[in-house]
């Protein structure tokens, strides 16, 4: 599960555009479900079921789930900071246990 948000965070006008998630992982095949609250919000699950395309065999090790996609309105000026939140992030080995994770948030400036 993933469910990630991206807020204004100094002298940054609201997001106008939704935020993407471009996902490269094809292993975990296309998510079971998507939903947004808003402009600055992307949330996903994946229940890796080989008839959606996925191998059946998941990730493992280092490995870039996708990209983050965030259209900065053009009023933003230098200087702009967006804060990227993981609101949520969790991953199972069976379906029924979860590992354990860790996030780290980020932000993105306008220069």
């Amino acid at each position: 599960m993933l469910n990630l948000s991206v807020d204004s965070v100094t002298n940054a006008p609201l997001l106008t555009s939704p935020i993407q998630f471009n996902q490269t992982a094809t292993a975990l095949g296309n998510p079971y479900t998507t939903d947004s609250t808003g402009n600055g919000n992307y949330a996903a699950v994946w229940l890796n079921d080989s008839s959606e395309g996925a191998t059946g065999a998941g990730v493992s090790g280092t490995v870039i789930l996708g990209y983050l996609a965030v259209p900065i309105p053009a009023n933003a000026t230098s200087g702009a900071a967006y804060g990227v939140f993981f609101d949520h992030a969790s991953a199972s080995p069976n379906g029924l246990g979860s590992f354990p994770n860790q996030t780290v948030a980020g932000v993105i400036t306008v220069k």
